[in-house]
């Protein structure tokens, strides 16, 4: 029986460490580890989600709270954002990058590939 409570709880800890990380593109809540999908408005590709968390409760470490909204990668460039964002510098934070003014609610996706707004 203890074999059986290893291998399970081995199994739960596996299933709990799957999703995606904070400030990762997303398309629903389930996709996160967080449980937390949403395309903030006005900030970044308005078409695109990324995975985040409520600043209600405080940011985890090498997070930004965005709006005192949503929690967001920190970042000085965007080399260290996740895949498929950008930083923008004036909030030290990863937003979904745009490729094209339609993704963006005002039509402008600058050259910084971020909606004009944000």
């Amino acid at each position: 029986m203890p074999r059986v409570l290893t291998l399970l709880g081995a199994l739960l800890l596996t299933v709990s460490a799957c999703g995606k990380d904070l400030g990762e593109l997303c398309e629903e809540d389930a996709d996160c580890k967080s449980d937390r999908c949403v395309r903030p408005p006005g900030f970044g590709a308005e078409e695109i989600a990324q995975c985040t968390l409520s600043c209600d409760d405080g940011c985890p470490g090498g997070s930004t709270c965005v709006s005192e909204l949503w929690c967001l990668p920190s970042c000085d460039d965007s080399s260290s954002c996740p895949e498929g964002t950008v930083c923008d510098a004036f909030f030290g934070a990863c937003f979904a990058a745009c490729n094209d003014d339609s993704e963006c609610v005002n039509n402008t996706c600058s050259a910084a590939m971020l909606c004009d707004g944000t």
